[in-house]
């Protein structure tokens, strides 16, 4: 479970309807508005809250906009879960009060740099008059899951590391090489090099014959030829 939980203020609920007083229509659709007073802007890792018969919910959110200043509260609104489906059959009462959990794999984007936080219910079924959310919960990613993130938001750095790493090694063996001695890079090319000519040679010679040439270029004869 992540490590802390936001603080946050749930708005009243609001029935979208339809019509005048005397003849309203009820649309099965309500909206819930989250604001966080005591910060500028949250993270949110999870969502955790207490279905009561709402057969469908979607969660929007107002992202701050980076283009303005850092202390402003200009934002965008983006759907990051789109008609979850909570009941299974909005007529019956399955799932009706069940605890659901939505988790950053359910998002479609990360929830940074949030503003207001916006849950949109539906119940289509005219069976249920009330429908809502209870116990909502919201909660910061762990330390282990931040460190991470910013460790994965700097990959110049690692590339940095590793490159002095390599330019320090290289150095050292350098520094550690006596003059004029070729380097393990080079001597293993040369050797790499004798040996498939030495193959290449041996190769080439009949299996039998009077002579052949031995690996190290001297003439050699071949005593069993002559036997």
């Amino acid at each position: 479970m992540p490590a802390k939980r936001i603080d946050f203020s749930v708005k009243p609920a609001v029935l979208i309807n339809f019509g005048d007083n005397q003849k309203e229509f009820h649309s099965g659709c309500s909206v819930i508005d989250i604001v966080f007073p005591k910060a500028l802007y949250v993270e949110i890792a999870e969502i955790h809250f207490r279905n009561y018969y709402t057969a469908r919910l979607t969660v929007r959110a107002c992202v701050r906009d980076s283009s303005h200043h850092r202390l402003s509260s200009e934002g965008r609104w983006q759907t990051c879960v789109r008609k979850m489906q909570l009941m299974p059959v909005g007529h019956s009462d399955e799932n009706c009060e069940s605890y659901f959990t939505i988790t950053t794999k359910q998002m479609a984007f990360p929830l940074r740099d949030i503003l207001t936080l916006r849950f949109i219910l539906r119940q289509p079924s005219p069976l249920w008059k009330e429908f809502r959310l209870d116990d909502i919960r919201l909660y910061k990613s762990s330390i282990q899951d931040q460190e991470e993130s910013s460790l994965q938001s700097l990959p110049w750095l690692f590339e940095s590391t590793r490159a002095s790493e390599e330019k320090e090694q290289q150095r050292e063996s350098d520094a550690t090489k006596p003059e004029g001695v070729s380097s393990i890079a080079d001597l293993s090319r040369n050797l790499q090099q004798l040996w498939a000519i030495s193959q290449k040679v041996t190769s080439s010679q009949p299996a039998h014959g009077p002579s052949r040439y031995d690996v190290d270029g001297t003439y050699e004869i071949n005593l069993l030829s002559y036997n």
